[in-house]
């Protein structure tokens, strides 16, 4: 008896000293540290930094997402805003020259036209020497902008295809096995359809409704207003159609995967615990420490991905609303001080503007919502 009292009272003893000497929160952070680092080490980071040297962008993307895993403020609204005003400052004055240029022309034509009010052959003449002209100053921005929708839609299909083997792998990591297998073909077709439909049928067709728009422009004898009407509806119909199969698609397989990945979490870490004698209850908890640290870097690596993505469409998406605000003023200073038709020109051209607008809007929603249902739907049990 009095060996079962000095049995008790030393495992008292070294119960006590035990949470004396030690904090279980302060562990557990410091073993969750050290889980996410050994993770960080193992991540090879090289295809995103690679995309990164080729836009020019010394967004350090390692380093962003270890600032976000420790819970350091990284997104500074006053910065981004400020990238924003720089760039569209820019582009304004950039397209200044041309604004000035189309305000001059429609002038001279409407003082030369009146000398030959009376000479309906030789006004047409005129007219069509002063469109052309102005025609050929806004095709040199249309032209750029078709360019920059096209790179801005290949660099977002890059960084999906970059970042989501990455993404991919941590959800694997953290127990998000079905979602991750639902998720990569949808990765490897969907955005890749996605991204050659817009270039190969979108801008195609872009391009021939803005040249069939010139041509309308240029004659009063030939119109192809239904030619133009036609080619616009073709891509609005096609991007609505292809925007709603990938956003029920993904949303519902998500959604399902996600509910398989909770109850095959759950009972991973039960027959963790009971199935392995005294030692189960440790494993279980260093297998919470791997999904907990998984899912932090996973969040992380995504939030990086959206920011990038942001960083592809600002230049584009900027360019072509200045150029749009641009047309616009155009158009309503040349009504007034000139000729009604070069007014309605210059509105017909700024419908290209919408156009590569939705292309790359769609894109970059349609990514937006991937990379956000991969935050959302993996490790959603946790």
């Amino acid at each position: 008896m009095r060996l079962n009292k000095i049995f008790l009272i030393l495992i008292i003893i070294l119960f006590t000293s035990f949470y004396l000497g030690h904090n279980p929160i302060k562990t557990y952070a410091d073993e969750l540290s050290d889980t996410v680092n050994d993770q960080l080490n193992n991540l090879d980071f090289s295809n995103i930094d690679g995309f990164l040297s080729e836009i020019n962008s010394d967004f350090n993307f390692k380093d962003f997402v270890k600032q976000v895993v420790n819970g350091e403020t990284v997104l500074d609204v006053n910065s981004f805003l400020n990238i924003i005003t720089t760039s569209f400052l820019y582009n304004i004055k950039s397209f200044l020259p041309d604004l000035l240029s189309i305000i001059i022309i429609s002038l001279i034509y409407k003082i030369i036209s009146e000398f030959f009010s009376d000479l309906d052959n030789t006004k047409n003449v005129i007219y069509f020497i002063t469109i052309a002209s102005i025609l050929i100053i806004t095709s040199k921005s249309i032209l750029t902008a078709f360019s920059l929708t096209k790179k801005c839609i290949e660099s977002v299909s890059k960084v999906i295809n970059v970042a989501s083997p990455i993404i991919l792998t941590l959800m694997i990591s953290s127990g998000s096995t079905a979602s991750a297998t639902v998720y990569q073909p949808t990765v490897v077709y969907l955005i890749n359809f996605i991204t050659s439909f817009i270039l190969y049928a979108v801008l195609p067709l872009a391009k021939i409704s803005f040249i069939f728009t010139l041509l309308n422009s240029l004659t009063d004898d030939i119109k192809f207003n239904s030619f133009i009407n036609f080619f616009n509806g073709l891509i609005k119909t096609g991007l609505g159609i292809l925007f709603a199969i990938f956003t029920l698609f993904i949303t519902l397989q998500g959604i399902t995967s996600a509910s398989y990945d909770g109850i095959y979490l759950r009972a991973t870490k039960y027959a963790i615990s009971n199935s392995i004698p005294i030692i189960g209850s440790y494993l279980s908890g260093g297998f919470d420490l791997v999904v907990a640290g998984s899912v932090l870097i996973k969040n992380a690596v995504g939030v990086g991905t959206l920011i990038i993505i942001i960083l592809s469409i600002l230049k584009p998406i900027t360019y072509l609303i200045c150029l749009s605000i641009v047309l616009k003023l155009s158009a309503s200073i040349v009504e007034i001080v000139s000729d009604d038709k070069i007014s309605k020109s210059l509105l017909s051209v700024n419908n290209v503007t919408k156009t590569l607008n939705i292309s790359i809007g769609s894109i970059g929603l349609m990514t937006f919502i991937f990379i956000i249902l991969l935050l959302i739907t993996a490790g959603a049990y946790i």
